[in-house]
């Protein structure tokens, strides 16, 4: 029995077969660019036609090695990369890009044949497991699968208007280019003159030129000329438009919309073959397997116990003729997180009511009924429908016949009384090593065993620094940004668009900061906005109590009290470098010992790292605006 069910090899996330059409297009863009630089200025021609053949072979080879790629790259990674290293050559053959970058569509095509030789491997070693007899599918188990499997209805739609909409934009945008270049081309006032350069903006690739007193902007395809350098143009005052002579017609920009279209469309159709190819496979023999949920992962074992995949995703198909909302009243566990939740919030009101009154044991009950009511809310919102939620409950095993095809990782899995699609992965090592060494029940250890991820320890670590060394982050992305945004002729357009970058960093201050900060002479409690400054002569007591620890102080006549929580198993810690509640209570008890003999500080409250870093990002954004 263990050798007829072969090992699944590592299947790549899908999210990897865009990495290597990436890398081609990046390579592919960077050698058009170092191309086009090292070229000097275009020679003087009489009138360059509008579009030609080789043109429109450019623009499908541009099309066919950037768009084209990366949008099918999530179905067919091998087709995209061999569509990228063919355009890559015809744009080398037409001098539109430097013989180097054809080592960007190389690098896709080797990596796209190893996560075919993934698939392949995949398919090869489902294809041994011992297959079930033919399924006797109702009409309602048929229409699930059909449901199921192909695309939602609404985001397909969606997807096929824009496709359409970007076709007919480009093809529009590229009619009025050619109608209006040929119209000035054509127009007797059209002259044939020389223009003084004035300016270079938009990193050079626009130019102000005087022409006749006139100045007119141009394009410049070449090396960049110098202030005051005359030029050969072609110029037409009362259209106030202005070419150098040479300059062909590129409607390359336009007609990128209509390649972004038409790959849209046939990612869209390849989806849909392959969901059709999964419902096909669906409704035919199968492999039976055991589906196991515990401690927060979903596998598949064989029958003599091996884990043999792991399932991501698992949704529940449903029947579309039927209604499939969720009736909350009528699970047992929905109903009775329903009624702990209103229990919590009668407790919670009555409690607040007299907050600067409770003793320890009742602080610490009105700390952990807020933390249950979110957790409660949190299920609530996620609430899965009954039949799956006792299929991924814990130490759950279900008898299940698995349906797969070897282009999608989504799997079908037919369990008795329902039907699940899911993402078929291979094991992990720790499930593996689990299931050989402890057998097919002993995977409770993992959770316990598991060690944070890379995110999670740099968080702790920036945490137990109490979120200072992100003042260098900080400093060194706006040296970053300053030198990026410092280009004359710079608006409130080109500084806003990278504008998220320093938001996304203000945002991951607030998170890595701890929840309060021991200072010599006050201890901080932190919020979004400000920080509440308490001074340590104000506390009358610290106390870890039960994984919480209390600060009482007493100011002004009025007591009040915060609690604290220690959770070692969290990567933010309530003080920077301390895990549990005793090692808080001990780091406050001992700056309270000795702060509360010096002088207090004046203000009550103080604004915020965030807040102030925010400001501080947009005086700097401003100010190169108007620089």
């Amino acid at each position: 029995m263990r050798s007829a069910y072969a090992q699944i090899p590592p299947v790549p996330r899908l999210l990897w077969h865009l990495l290597g059409p990436a890398i081609g297009t990046a390579v592919i863009t960077a050698a058009g660019i170092a191309l086009e630089s090292s070229d000097g200025l275009p020679a003087p021609v009489v009138s360059p036609p509008v579009l030609e053949l080789t043109s429109v072979i450019e623009i499908l080879a541009i099309v066919a090695a950037t768009v084209w790629p990366l949008i099918l790259a999530w179905q067919r990674p091998v087709g995209a990369a061999v569509l990228q290293a063919v355009a890559a050559v015809v744009l080398v053959l037409v001098s539109s890009i430097a013989s180097g970058g054809l080592a960007g569509p190389a690098v896709a095509l080797a990596l796209a044949v190893g996560f075919r030789t993934a698939h392949r491997a995949r398919a090869q070693a489902l294809a041994t497991w011992p297959r079930t007899p033919q399924p006797s599918l109702d009409d309602a188990a048929r229409r699930a699968i059909d449901h199921g499997t192909k695309p939602a209805r609404r985001p397909a739609i969606f997807a096929r208007v824009l496709g359409a909409g970007f076709i007919i934009l480009g093809l529009v945008w590229t009619g009025v280019d050619m109608a209006r270049v040929h119209a000035f081309r054509s127009d007797p006032a059209t002259v044939t003159t020389t223009g003084t350069v004035l300016e270079l903006f938009d990193d050079d690739l626009y130019a102000t030129l005087d022409v006749d007193g006139t100045p007119l902007t141009v394009e410049i395809l070449g090396a960049p000329p110098g202030i005051g350098a005359e030029l050969p143009v072609r110029a037409n005052i009362a259209r106030d438009r202005a070419e150098l002579l040479g300059t062909p017609f590129d409607p390359a920009g336009a007609l990128f919309w209509c390649g972004i279209g038409a790959a849209l469309l046939v990612a869209l159709r390849l989806r849909a073959r392959d969901g059709h190819a999964l419902a096909t496979a669906a409704r035919g023999p199968g492999a039976a397997c055991t589906l196991v949920h515990n401690d927060d992962a979903t596998w598949v074992e064989a029958p003599d116990g091996r884990v043999i995949a792991e399932v991501e995703n698992l949704t529940l198909l449903t029947d579309p003729a039927t209604p499939d909302d969720i009736d909350l009243e009528s699970d047992p566990v929905i109903a009775a997180m329903i009624a702990e939740a209103e229990d919590l919030q009668a407790r919670h009101e009555s409690l607040s009511e007299r907050a600067r009154e409770l003793s320890n044991d009742e602080l610490t009950e009105l700390w952990k009924a807020e933390a249950r009511l979110g957790e409660i809310e949190n299920d609530l919102a996620n609430a899965l429908d009954p039949r799956l939620a006792a299929l991924v409950a814990d130490g759950a095993r279900t008898a299940v016949v698995l349906h797969s095809v070897p282009v999608m990782s989504e799997v079908v899995l037919r369990a008795p009384d329902a039907l699940l699609l899911g993402t078929l992965r291979a094991p992990s090592r720790s499930l593996t090593a689990a299931s050989v060494v402890n057998g097919r029940d002993d995977h409770s250890g993992d959770r316990n065993g598991r060690s944070l991820g890379p995110l999670a320890t740099a968080a702790r670590w920036f945490a137990d620094h109490d979120a200072l060394p992100m003042l260098a982050v900080h400093a060194a992305a706006a040296v970053l940004m300053w030198w990026l945004l410092d280009e004359p002729g710079n608006g409130w357009w080109e500084t806003l668009r990278p504008a998220v970058f320093p938001l996304l960093l203000v945002h991951v201050t607030w998170l890595v900061q701890p929840a309060a900060g021991v200072r010599r002479t006050h201890l901080v409690f932190r919020e979004l906005l400000r920080v509440q400054p308490v001074p340590w002569r104000e506390i009358t007591e610290i106390t870890a109590h039960d994984g919480t620890v209390i600060v009482r102080t007493r100011s002004g006549g009025e007591d009040d009290a915060f609690v604290l929580g220690a959770d070692p198993s969290l990567p933010i810690p309530s003080i920077a470098g301390c895990r549990t509640a005793e090692e808080t209570a001990a780091r406050l008890q001992a700056a309270w010992a000795a702060g509360r003999v010096l002088a207090p500080p004046a203000p009550r409250w103080l604004p915020s790292m965030p807040l102030l870093l925010a400001c501080a990002w947009v005086a700097l954004l401003g100010a190169s605006v108007l620089a």
